[in-house]
This record gives structure tokens, sequence and C-alpha cells, in this order.
């Protein structure tokens, strides 16, 4: 049993990412649904608003009842309407190339001592060390609270 909690522990929190990176890949999809409706434009917002624009659209693409997608499973606390686990673009969507960031957790949602998932302009997620050039360049520069 000593050996089995720890990888069942292991595995768990490997399903917690994974459903973290869905979240953002959802996030994404709004945005180009968004965009669909808008010609080819997505919201002007930065930051976090970005991501939170989508709960005030008429009708909005985030119901009250699915807010879930706006929060990381790994950190486990569901949030409110009106606040999200994710970082948006730091400068407007439409000045960001195919493989920049435009997403990504909030620092510490997956615990101090680790990154999180990274959502590029092109759809992919990918998951960063704290350590990896990707995780401290988007804490840095690419992405607002």
């Amino acid at each position: 049993m000593g050996l089995l909690i720890p990888a069942i522990i292991h595995v768990i929190r490997l399903a917690k990412i994974t459903a973290c990176a869905n979240n953002l890949s959802q996030l994404y999809k709004m945005s180009q649904v968004y965009a669909a409706g808008h010609r080819g434009a997505v919201p002007k917002a930065l930051g976090s608003e970005f991501w939170l624009s989508f709960q005030k659209t008429t009708p909005p693409l985030i119901a009250p009842s699915q807010v879930e997608v706006c929060f990381c499973p790994v950190k486990g606390e569901m949030g409110d309407v009106g606040a999200t686990d994710y970082r948006g673009p730091a400068v407007l969507w439409s000045k960001l190339e195919g493989g920049d960031p435009v997403g990504a957790d909030v620092e510490g949602n997956h615990g101090p001592e680790y990154g999180g998932n990274v959502l590029r302009k092109d759809g992919s997620v990918t998951e960063a060390e704290l350590n990896d050039v990707l995780w401290s360049e988007t804490a840095r520069t690419k992405l607002a609270p």
C-alpha cells in the first residue's frame, strides 16, 4: 500500500494538469468563436480581463453555470463569476505572432515549486516547468494577471 498511494497521487495530479490544459484550450476556442462572430476581432481587454470578457458577452460565451473553465483544477479552488486563475495577453491579440503566449496559469496555481500550462496563439498548450525559459518569459513580459 505504501508504494501504491504515491503513484495514485501522482496520477491524480497529472489528470488535474491535463484538465487545466483543457481549460486553457477551451478558452482559446471561445476566443475563436468570438472572433468568428466579430469579423475576426477578439476582445481588446488585456490580462485576465481578456478571458473574463467571455462572461460579459450577450449572450455570454461562459455562462454562470460554466465558470469552472476559468479555474485551474490543480489549484483545487473554484472562484466566483468574474474571477479566473488564468493570465491573459499583456498586449493586444493582433500584435502577437502564432507561437506567442496568450494565456497561462497564474503563478502558484500548480504549487510554488512548479510552473504551469502556457497557451499559445496557435491554440497549443504546453506545460512549462518553473525553471523553463518559456515560463519565466511569460511571467515577466508576455502575460498580465
